[in-house]
């Protein structure tokens, strides 16, 4: 699926303020729903990408909070395809954690055979 396709598909259940795509270059380009009158002109704004250049995408939802989109091509396409910000950074702290107590658990066996 190209990524125009699974941020169509997305956006399809949410209801959404503005999405905003990052390209690779760092330059940002958003799409402010209460700009426009309808999703035909979504459609129109997502032809003008470039998406062979794009990094990002976060979308904005309605009650405030913020989504990543993951666009990967590798990625399996049952998986879900938004990324929580907030759940996503306590993931990456649990593994931080994790890994610790890996290093903590084999510098004791080391401790012990000495």
């Amino acid at each position: 699926m190209e990524k125009v396709d699974k941020l169509k598909a997305a956006l399809e259940d949410l209801e959404y303020d503005e999405i905003e795509i990052e390209y690779y270059s760092g330059e940002k380009v958003s799409y402010v729903s209460e700009d426009y009158e309808d999703e035909e002109s979504l459609y129109d704004w997502l032809e003008t990408i470039d998406w062979d250049e794009v990094d990002d995408v976060e979308i904005e939802l309605e009650d405030g909070s913020k989504s990543a989109l993951n666009l990967s091509e590798d990625e399996d396409e049952d998986e879900d395809e938004y990324v929580d910000e907030e759940e996503s950074s306590v993931d990456e702290e649990d593994e931080e954690y994790e890994e610790e107590d890996e290093e903590d658990e084999e510098d004791e066996e080391d401790e012990d055979e000495n």
